[in-house]
């Protein structure tokens, strides 16, 4: 599924998901890329949160926000290993079914990733919170190496903007936070050299 699917069989989606997973109370969502600093969603409270178990990496292929299917971009998902740090967003019980399908319109827009309520920590004590993770079986799944990834990066342009301000945002808000995230400076000095080669 490389193309944006229609909205009709993505709340399809999300309604066999909430069959198996019923909201209860109040919607906790975690945050680690573009959602924390454009979350699209009526937020009641926000915390500082880490997810361990799970890192950061550039392995999605995106062919509808950030690229297209002739040329696609790539963006963030969550896989296996060490620790993620990040942001939880609640949502109220009243608004939860209403802005989870505002969200799952958006992250799920290729049905790559697997949403997975998860235990995170925070200065205020755990909470279940909703994430999405890679689907490394997905035809959408990358692997590449640094370099690849950072031309990718720093050439693919799809409906919500170029990849580079996604990298951009999504670095900047966390140098903000205070959260030391390696992938980024790596590639950020690999897009560099990319883009001084190109002029």
């Amino acid at each position: 599924m490389h193309e944006k699917l229609s909205n009709t069989t993505l709340l399809s989606h999300l309604d066999q998901y909430l069959q198996h997973h019923p909201i209860q109370g109040d919607l906790w969502i975690f945050a680690y890329g573009s959602l924390m600093w454009h979350p699209e969603i009526t937020i009641c409270e926000q915390r500082r949160s880490v997810l361990f178990g799970y890192h950061r990496s550039f392995s999605l292929l995106s062919t509808v926000h950030r690229g297209t299917p002739e040329k696609p971009g790539l963006v963030l998902a969550l896989e296996p290993g060490g620790k993620c740090e990040g942001m939880i967003f609640r949502v109220s019980a009243e608004q939860s079914i209403e802005q989870l399908q505002v969200l799952w319109l958006r992250e799920m827009v290729t049905l790559f990733y697997e949403p997975m309520v998860c235990s995170v920590q925070t200065t205020q004590g755990t909470a279940n919170a909703l994430t999405f993770l890679a689907n490394t079986k997905h035809p959408l799944y990358a692997n590449f190496k640094p370099e690849a990834s950072a031309h990718i990066i720093a050439t693919a342009r799809g409906e919500k903007g170029s990849n580079m301000d996604y990298f951009c945002h999504t670095n900047r808000c966390l140098q903000e936070l205070g959260i030391q995230e390696p992938v980024f400076h790596q590639l950020q000095t690999l897009i560099d050299t990319t883009t001084t080669s190109q002029r």
